[in-house]
């Protein structure tokens, strides 16, 4: 019950909150692969999530608070590593492109979930209150819309993972 309320404050602050607070440069992939070592030792089935990037020698810098950033990250692949408990898992980073507004698209779920085009193409609703009866995971959704970005599953037999998108910082943009 205290987590849960503790959430419920949590959710508040991000509610109320206009702006990010403390913003910074955040490499979003970088912090992605640091999530998923941490993640590692959660592992039930034995595996450990790889990330990938698919921009070799780039980073996405994403102007965010990094350490919301991270949170939304923990919550929204540990709920998916829940739900797939018995499965090997991947995860991927990419530059997506939407509206002439340069994205870091990441994506994790089970093992073979990786096209790029779908999942830039089909989006279907994410269920925030998948993964429990917690918050953890509608506040991660906040946290990124917060950033300007979005949350969403890929179609079909792969809605059981879950792809993100953030804006890439205008000024630093992609830096190889």
């Amino acid at each position: 019950m205290l987590t849960l309320l503790q959430e419920i404050g949590e959710l508040a602050s991000v509610e109320g909150t206009v702006l990010v607070p403390s913003p910074a440069a955040v490499q979003v992939f970088d912090l992605c692969g640091d999530v998923l070592k941490s993640l590692s030792t959660q592992a039930e089935n034995g595996t450990t999530p790889v990330f990938t990037c698919h921009e070799p020698g780039c980073s996405a810098t994403v102007d965010g608070n990094a350490a919301w950033l991270k949170r939304a990250f923990v919550a929204l692949m540990a709920s998916t590593a829940r739900e797939h408990r018995a499965e090997a898992l991947e995860c991927h980073g990419f530059i997506g492109d939407e509206d002439g507004c340069p994205r870091a698209v990441i994506a994790f779920g089970p093992c073979g979930i990786f096209n790029r085009d779908r999942l830039l193409a089909h989006r279907a609703t994410f269920d925030r209150w998948r993964g429990g009866t917690g918050l953890s995971v509608p506040i991660a959704c906040r946290i990124v819309e917060v950033h300007g970005g979005t949350v969403w599953s890929p179609p079909g037999a792969d809605s059981r993972a879950v792809v993100w998108a953030l804006p890439i910082a205008r000024a630093s943009g992609l830096r190889p």
